[in-house]
């Protein structure tokens, strides 16, 4: 997807959502949105797939983007495109009903697979049994949580990912991929012991922040210390926020941040030094 896109649409809706939290308010974002007909007829292929740009990564489809589609269309109610998606995600990435791996590339498919997106398939999968009645779904996004409780629970944290050719897991946890909803949703259905969720929300939620109000990267696990980045990722940054905000954790500076950005440049931008707060990037969303 080309990343002027993808930014855009993901800022735009966690400012408004952070906003809303905070009492900032941004510009009316319609209900079919430019960014959304783009997608389907330029990016979703004659087979389903998303591929990831039109010109070099045509070849090549995440699970990030059937997740983030997915997500949508439960969230607009589109049963039949849902329905649809959901079978493309069987036949391509689901083969295994173990790892969902994080990109096929033509006939290269990926033994590893990426926890955020593994948790957003999760959860529209979870929130489209719940709208369209359908048992399947609840049943997969079951199957998904217990994979992931199994391979990726370290010391009592999530960590990014699973390689299921070396059994081998990572030590860390990016904070952007702690999504409060799929941690509430395992925790419901038994999958993941409450001390558990509780050990991963204070991770997230008493993650200091930057002198320039930048949020960490991520955790590290066997130091018990979490890591920044000389540059930020503004999608990071706002995803964590939003994280932050639904478990009731402090995201003032990030908002206030977003005002003084907003009032001196028009925009945000893609990507800031850390240490100077400025933009490295001349992309951004006004």
């Amino acid at each position: 997807m080309n990343k002027y896109i993808r930014f855009s649409l993901i800022i735009s809706v966690l400012i408004i959502v952070i906003g809303a939290w905070k009492e900032v308010r941004a510009p009316h974002m319609p209900a079919q949105t430019i960014t959304e007909a783009f997608i389907a007829t330029h990016l979703v292929k004659n087979n389903g797939l998303i591929r990831s740009n039109m010109t070099t990564r045509q070849q090549e489809y995440l699970s990030e983007s059937i997740g983030l589609w997915m997500y949508y269309l439960q969230q607009v109610n589109n049963e039949q495109v849902f329905r649809q998606q959901f079978d493309v995600f069987q036949r391509y990435f689901y083969t295994s009903h173990q790892v969902i791996p994080w990109i096929i590339e033509v006939e290269n498919v990926s033994t590893v697979n990426a926890l955020i997106d593994d948790f957003r398939i999760m959860m529209a999968l979870h929130h489209a049994d719940q709208k369209f009645g359908d048992a399947n779904y609840e049943h997969t996004a079951t199957a998904i949580g217990k994979t992931i409780v199994q391979r990726q629970l370290i010391n009592g944290v999530f960590v990014d990912f699973y390689d299921e050719n070396s059994a081998y897991a990572n030590d860390s946890v990016t904070l952007s991929y702690m999504m409060p909803e799929a941690f509430q949703y395992l925790r419901s259905v038994g999958i993941l012991a409450s001390e558990y969720y509780e050990k991963n929300r204070r991770i997230l939620v008493d993650a200091p922040s930057h002198e320039m109000y930048f949020f960490p990267k991520s955790y590290y696990i066997p130091s018990h210390t979490y890591q920044f980045e000389e540059e930020v990722n503004m999608i990071d940054q706002y995803y964590v926020g939003f994280y932050r905000a639904q478990w009731h954790g402090d995201v003032s500076q990030l908002v206030d941040f977003t005002k003084r950005q907003l009032a001196e440049h028009g925009r945000i931008f893609g990507r800031y030094d850390a240490r100077e707060g400025q933009p490295t990037v001349a992309y951004g969303m006004r």
